[in-house]
């Protein structure tokens, strides 16, 4: 089902998340994450779409909290600077540059 699937998926982020977070996270916390990992994977071997969905839901929270810690830290770590990449700030900017665009005249020869 697509919520079994939604959650499966949501346990390997989760555990991903805080195998890469390493030291950054504070123990309690991977603590009540693994927690709520394995209570999820125990909840997606029943039919019960409403249990799942609930785990799903709660593993989620509690992942965002871990990402907005971490994102908190690694602004402090960086003096708050944040490197600049453009493509992030409007990744669909539709700016052509100075490529030529369909049906605009360039008169290189002015007189």
């Amino acid at each position: 089902s697509e919520a079994r699937n939604k959650a499966d998926t949501l346990a390997y982020t989760a555990e991903k998340t805080l195998k890469d977070a390493g030291d950054k996270v504070q123990q309690d916390k991977k603590d009540a994450i693994t927690e709520k990992i394995k209570a999820l994977r125990e909840v997606l071997t029943s039919e019960n779409v409403d249990d799942i969905n609930t785990k799903t839901d709660d593993l989620s929270q509690a992942i965002q909290e871990v990402g907005a810690a971490m994102y908190q830290q690694e602004q402090s770590d960086d003096g708050g600077q944040q490197e600049s990449n453009p493509d992030s700030e409007n990744p669909k900017d539709n700016d052509n540059g100075d490529e030529p665009v369909e049906g605009e005249i360039i008169e290189d020869n002015k007189e």
